[in-house]
């Protein structure tokens, strides 16, 4: 979905989004790794693109650049931002989009967490912060707070194939 978000290493409790096929055991069918694959591709693909939304360059090698990843249409989104320490785009493979109606506008609810800022001789301020309840990364130049317009979460943790369709 996103690059997960967090302050340090101790005790990371990561969150995971699971595609689970429920209807193959009661209908006494098989389910198999093509059926998934498909279903994983039909309701959350890649983006395909990502657009640089911030990037500073390190004294040394060190580097940091924030993408936004582009959905290919308006009935999916993106929940979080990738990083990278490369210019070059990320993988498209490196996450995916979900459907827009298994989401809603961020409520705040966690509240957002800024996890780091910079202030470069650039000029150019970025905070990532830690939002939604996948605490995914989002970058918001300046300094703002990340809003609902800018980031949606998920609606509920589980989801069927019939809600999606």
């Amino acid at each position: 979905l996103g690059h997960f978000a967090t302050a340090g290493l101790s005790s990371v409790e990561q969150l995971v989004a699971e595609l689970v096929d429920k209807s193959s055991s009661k209908l006494g069918g098989t389910t198999t790794k093509s059926n998934l694959d498909n279903t994983l591709q039909r309701f959350f693909p890649h983006p395909v693109r990502f657009m640089l939304v911030w990037s500073q360059q390190g004294v040394s090698k060190d580097a940091l650049h924030v993408w936004k990843p582009i959905p290919g249409s308006e009935e999916y989104v993106a929940l979080g931002m990738i990083a990278t320490t490369s210019p070059d785009p990320p993988s498209l493979q490196s996450m995916r989009c979900v459907p827009i109606k298994c989401t809603a506008p961020y409520s705040g609810i966690p509240p957002p967490r800024k996890l780091w800022e910079s202030n470069s001789a650039q000029g150019r301020t970025v905070g990532l912060w830690q939002v939604g309840t996948m605490r995914l990364m989002v970058a918001v130049p300046g300094m703002g707070t990340p809003s609902s317009d800018m980031t949606r979460d998920l609606r509920k943790s589980e989801f069927t194939l019939e809600e999606m369709m």
